[in-house]
């Protein structure tokens, strides 16, 4: 039992020789790079006729649907079917950040052919005029640019008290899905 643990692995080892190393089989140690977006909040490229209300307000709906977006959808969108697929929050963002990271979550969605995106803005209770600023953006963001074209409808999160929403992205063409 005198064997130290650095002879016990001397023997272990004894007669290994070292492999010598295919091409084929080097271990690539480059990161993979990492993902770019097109953001493209500044410059909309194709926006979708959505209807809304005229001039959000504090207390109003908050509600954004496309064109033949049926009330039976948004119910069902309000019950959890389809289910939540991500979320994302954007408290203590500045409105430029939020909106970047809003971006960002859709297209990452929309290539992982995710459907439903919870987004926490706040309700601004910790904004100077108590009026909150990211809300806006964000459904300005999601009526008014490119994002537009990927969104069929938005309505609050239920039980958020205003402070989020929930987002129902188009699906592929070709992808089937039942409500």
């Amino acid at each position: 039992m005198g064997d130290s643990d650095e002879d016990l692995f001397a023997q272990a080892m004894k007669g290994v020789r070292p492999q010598k190393i295919d091409d084929s089989l080097k271990i690539n140690t480059t990161p993979p790079a990492p993902k770019v977006y097109e953001l493209s909040i500044q410059t909309p490229k194709k926006n979708r006729q959505m209807k809304h209300m005229s001039s959000p307000q504090e207390d109003g709906d908050w509600m954004l649907r496309s064109n033949g977006i049926a009330d039976d959808v948004l119910k069902k969108l309000g019950m959890g079917r389809p289910a939540v697929d991500r979320c994302i929050d954007l408290h203590g963002m500045t409105r430029d950040d939020g909106l970047i990271n809003l971006e960002e979550a859709c297209h990452d969605m929309i290539a992982d052919k995710q459907r439903v995106l919870r987004v926490i803005h706040g309700r601004g209770l910790h904004s100077p005029d108590g009026r909150s600023v990211m809300k806006h953006a964000v459904y300005d963001a999601l009526r008014c640019s490119a994002l537009s074209g990927y969104v069929l409808a938005v309505i609050p999160c239920p039980k958020s008290r205003g402070g989020a929403c929930l987002i129902l992205l188009r699906r592929a063409k070709n992808e089937r899905y039942s409500h």
